[in-house]
């Protein structure tokens, strides 16, 4: 894949776990005026607790075809 980040010059990101990357990605965002804090927030709460209930779907198949249980 190469390196992504080469065209503007920067050095590929690293991330010691998807909640350090999580962070990053939300200050980001606040920094850059999209959101305000309290917001970003909400935001990745609601986030944590849709991929928790994700998570709990049951799904069978095969065959490159899968069907919720």
């Amino acid at each position: 894949m190469g390196d992504v980040y080469a065209w503007r010059s920067l050095p590929a990101r690293h991330f010691n776990s998807l909640c350090e990357m999580r962070a990053e990605a939300a200050a980001s965002r606040i920094y850059a005026g999209i959101h305000y804090r309290f917001t970003q927030n909400i935001s990745v709460e609601t986030g944590i607790k849709l991929g928790n209930e994700i998570s709990k779907i049951k799904m069978e198949g095969g065959d490159g075809e899968y069907f919720l249980v």
